[in-house]
């Protein structure tokens, strides 16, 4: 192989690698629907949608500077239905969504942690 085809090769390559690089950065998982968009709800509890795994845009706070996690994150959910619906606070800022359930409480308030 000559040393022209081999520049031509990476010339390619490099270019269709920007070109995967750029449509993934920019794949919006579902095109039908735009970031923090009400999408449903439950129980009167909305659901947004929040675009791509790691889009974060900011904090929800309620009127009384209760924090309720990122915005349109699944703890923001969860929280959200705690507090609107529960009407009970946890004093756990931080998390994941299965960190506030008991193992043996299944789907009930988790009383670990108090208002």
């Amino acid at each position: 192989m000559n040393r022209k085809n081999i520049i031509s090769k990476v010339l390619i390559s490099l270019l269709l690698t920007t070109i995967v690089v750029f449509a993934w950065k920019n794949h919006k998982p579902n095109p039908t629907y735009k970031f923090g968009q009400k999408i449903d709800d439950f129980n009167g509890v909305a659901v947004y949608y929040n675009g791509k795994v790691s889009t974060v845009k900011g904090r929800n706070v309620t009127a009384d500077h209760y924090y309720l996690g990122l915005k349109y994150q699944c703890v923001e959910f969860v929280k959200g239905y705690y507090y609107e619906k529960l009407n009970h606070k946890m004093l756990n800022s931080y998390g994941n969504t299965k960190d506030f359930l008991q193992e043996s409480a299944k789907r009930e308030r988790n009383h670990t942690l108090p208002t």
